[in-house]
């Protein structure tokens, strides 16, 4: 009881002192004779609370109407950009032809660039009499809407029966020759799962260049597709292959030579340092475990290496490259199927299938079917002898035909039913034997010239490329899920069923990463 009663006296002291601050609101001033009555009615406490309601109504509506008032003038802020852009965007063409057509030559850097009227008058001559002059205004490249998918190692396309050749068309092409020069003797000669990376070892024998002399050099060069007048660092430039693609590269130089010191050449280690690990080691003592904690700081699940280094080694290196691809259209893991792969040794393997029907070019040869499947910033591509020819007995010598066809998007396009076998490799090579198949003997004898890298002689003693690839529903070494694959109905259809050995490649972002065989999806 005397709680309500307490709680009686407090609201009406609130009551009364909102009807006070009501009054000096409305009236200012009360009158000195007003007696306040201590009965408050009911109406008064709805009245005060229906014009408290009112303020709060008229609040919100204010803030509401600046929110209305800012949104406005940001659309307004942003058409005005994009009205602006598309303005800058047209006039550009211009303004690059205006530019491309200045000349480079300190006499001529005064001429003045005609006048549009007078460029309309001299193109009006022109077609009138039947001849144009030629102009110095290229087509720029990166700004060009010619679409590039399934553009393998970014090759020219066709516009109007006219090539658009790429600045950098002579690199990407002794890129290709490398590959598959380097690759044949390796691919031809092995009855198991074999890959290579060309462009980390592209990278790496580019670096070893630096550091050759005369016949060595001259090696190097004629393997790599260049020269003496070749710039050194345009090529690097171009490649720029160690940021792009994650590839890793270490040199190892043995302390001592015949009991004497080699001094590595400080102009060499500030030249390639920044492209590749050097360090010095005793290979008689602990060069096979520096070497095997090197790989495991680039990859944890790289392989390790298991021969013994020979004490009197001079020179070991060691390449790889962190490959991750994703597919443009991912495999869905539900539609896997169990199917039979046929091996060339005769053995049968129950082996795990992905499954995908899209829109694909295809050819077909004599010896092969070949098509290719879209990846995130590059692409994929399997040549599939037929079932009367082996592996082995593929005539290797078309090989560097297929890829340029591939390179061209020739073949139909056609509605493929994809059938791949999942797999995970780990590839561990002596590229010696391969290099020195391809013309790269020097280099590997005691009549090396090494000279740019130490004054002592020295001989690369072995070249040692790990790399692990594992090919699932997402892509290479990928676990990110992509979009889904389209067909045509229109479209003929074909299948690329591979449930026996098959050549696979790899490209991205214009440079062959990877060449392998699949001669057996469960061995590692």
């Amino acid at each position: 009881m005397w709680k309500g009663l307490v709680q009686i006296m407090r609201k009406k002291k609130l009551i009364q002192k909102a009807f006070l601050l009501y009054s000096e609101l409305e009236m200012k001033k009360l009158p000195n004779d007003l007696q306040i009555d201590q009965t408050v009615t009911k109406q008064f406490e709805q009245e005060l609370e229906r014009r408290l309601q009112q303020q709060d109504a008229q609040k919100q509506f204010k803030h509401l109407e600046r929110r209305r008032i800012w949104k406005a003038s940001i659309t307004a802020v942003a058409m005005v950009c994009i009205v602006m852009g598309a303005y800058l965007y047209q006039k550009r063409p211009g303004q690059d032809k205006a530019a491309l057509g200045t000349t480079s030559s300190s006499k001529e850097e005064t001429n003045t660039i005609p006048s549009t009227n007078e460029t309309n008058t001299n193109e009006q001559k022109a077609q009138e009499t039947g001849e144009m002059e030629p102009t110095n205004a290229s087509v720029d490249l990166e700004n060009d809407p010619i679409s590039e998918e399934n553009n393998l190692f970014g090759v020219p396309e066709e516009v109007d029966g006219e090539t658009l050749e790429q600045a950098d068309s002579g690199l990407q092409e002794s890129l290709i020759e490398f590959a598959v020069n380097v690759g044949i003797p390796m691919l031809s000669t092995n009855s198991s799962n074999v890959g290579y990376s060309p462009a980390a070892l592209y990278e790496i024998l580019e670096i070893i260049s630096e550091g050759a002399e005369n016949e060595t050099k001259e090696e190097l060069f004629y393997l790599l597709g260049q020269s003496e007048t070749t710039s050194k660092e345009e090529n690097l430039d171009k490649t720029n292959m160690e940021n792009i693609l994650g590839i890793s590269s270490s040199i190892w130089i043995a302390e001592t030579n015949h009991g004497e010191k080699i001094n590595v050449n400080p102009e060499f280690i500030a030249s390639v340092s920044p492209k590749v690990d050097i360090y010095q080691v005793d290979f008689g003592r602990n060069g096979i475990e520096e070497m095997n904690q090197w790989l495991k700081n680039q990859n944890s699940i790289l392989p390790s290496l298991e021969s013994e280094i020979e004490p009197d080694s001079q020179i070991y290196v060691l390449n790889t490259i962190g490959l991750e691809m994703k597919w443009s259209y991912s495999f869905d893991p539900m539609k896997n199927t169990a199917e039979t792969f046929y091996c060339s040794d005769g053995t049968e393997e129950i082996c795990e299938f992905m499954n995908q029907t899209q829109v694909s070019r295809i050819l077909e040869g004599e010896q092969y079917w070949a098509s290719s499947l879209e990846m995130d910033n590059g692409s994929m591509f399997f040549i599939l002898p037929k079932e009367n020819v082996a592996i082995q007995e593929f005539d290797y010598s078309q090989l560097n035909g297929i890829i340029n066809m591939l390179l061209h998007q020739e073949g139909q396009i056609k509605n493929v039913t994809w059938k791949i076998p999942k797999f995970f490799y780990k590839y561990r090579n002596n590229l010696k034997n391969a290099l020195i198949s391809s013309g790269l003997e020097h280099i590997f004898t005691s009549e090396s010239q090494l000279g740019g890298v130490s004054d002592q002689p020295l001989s690369l003693t072995q070249l040692l490329q790990v790399v692990s690839i594992e090919l699932n529903e997402y892509g290479v070494n990928s676990s990110n899920v992509s979009g889904t694959a389209i067909q045509e109905n229109s479209l003929e259809s074909e299948e690329m069923f591979l449930n026996r050995p098959f050549l696979y490649g790899m490209e991205q972002g214009g440079h062959f990463v990877f060449l392998g065989i699949c001669e057996n999806p469960l061995r590692s």
